[in-house]
């Protein structure tokens, strides 16, 4: 079994090398061009691999943090992706928009419930799972109220693809944060990238909402950011 598992943690740090690289080149080059399909394709791919061996890794090692965290980083790359669907007018939320809202309400509660555990035993690390958990019951109530929505008058399915995006892409260079940086407290190299990736969003988010209003469709507006 330990040979399996060396196995699937070497799948996994590749993976996770591939995701760091791959998931860089779409957030820098245009939005919505060929370079930037093709390094989206591949880095969904990586992160599918880390993903996967992860909860393998988790569950046979019994590490509810390490699930939980997949169970978060699952539903921020799926929503992200599911987001190119909703451009259209919104339709009924689809069974499988409905299976990861479930997945993002409930594993956003199980995280921020394990947070809550650990705080209450004496251990300042449930924090970082209650900050987490938080992130994804909000995230996920966003989601269900945008596919519910009446009216795409401004363009959420492109703020929620980008959010989701990198909010993946978080959770990958966090791991690799927490792998190899050692002279910063644990909860610290947590929650940095998250609130670096939140100032991210947000900067990006206000500069395109400035250049939206000169006009131009979603993703020729995006593509100029």
């Amino acid at each position: 079994m330990e040979t399996i598992i060396s196995v699937f943690r070497f799948t996994h740090i590749a993976g996770g090398t591939v995701a760091l690289v791959a998931g860089i080149i779409p957030l820098i080059v245009g939005k919505g061009n060929a370079v930037h399909r093709r390094w989206g394709k591949i880095y969904m791919i990586a992160m599918g691999v880390v993903l996967l061996t992860a909860l393998f890794i988790s569950l046979f090692k019994s590490i509810p943090f390490l699930l939980l965290v997949c169970v978060f980083s699952s539903y921020l790359l799926m929503s992200g992706y599911r987001s190119l669907f909703t451009k259209k007018p919104p339709k009924p939320m689809a069974l499988l928009d409905k299976l990861l809202a479930g997945c993002g309400i409930v594993g956003g509660c199980a995280m921020a419930g394990y947070g809550v555990y650990n705080i209450i035993n004496g251990n300042s690390f449930g924090v970082v799972a209650v900050v987490f958990g938080a992130i994804s019951i909000l995230l996920t109530i966003a989601d269900v109220r945008r596919l519910r929505a009446r009216s795409l008058a401004t363009p959420e399915w492109l703020y929620a693809h980008l959010s989701r995006m990198i909010g993946a892409y978080i959770s990958t260079f966090t791991a690799f944060l927490v792998v190899n940086v050692r002279f910063l407290p644990g909860w610290l190299i947590w929650l940095l990238p998250t609130l670096a990736g939140t100032l991210l969003i947000t900067y990006w988010r206000r500069k395109y909402e400035k250049k939206r209003m000169r006009g131009g469709s979603a993703i020729d507006t995006a593509a100029k950011v």
